[in-house]
């Protein structure tokens, strides 16, 4: 996590997904507390993703574990929103 303005912070998290590629993710928040939170949220998500695909590998659904492991975000997606 880094403060990147005077009232911004930026979390980042780039895990090694199953398909080789490493995806790097960001969050911002105002508050450093606020990033902290919405870097663990999106570090559950990511997990959970990540599982989910290994679990459709193994079950033989390539194509369904590939269309996980590589789909895009819509631009303005990857800020995450905790309202």
């Amino acid at each position: 996590m880094s403060q990147i303005g005077e009232h911004l912070w930026e979390g980042r998290y780039s895990p090694k997904r199953p398909d080789g590629k490493i995806h790097a993710r960001n969050v911002y928040a105002n508050t450093e507390s606020e990033c902290e939170e919405k870097l663990a949220e999106l570090i559950r998500q990511m997990k959970a993703e990540i599982v989910e695909t290994k679990r459709l590998v193994s079950e033989g659904k390539w194509e369904e574990a590939m269309a996980l492991a590589t789909q895009k975000q819509a631009r303005g997606t990857r800020k995450m929103d905790l309202a």
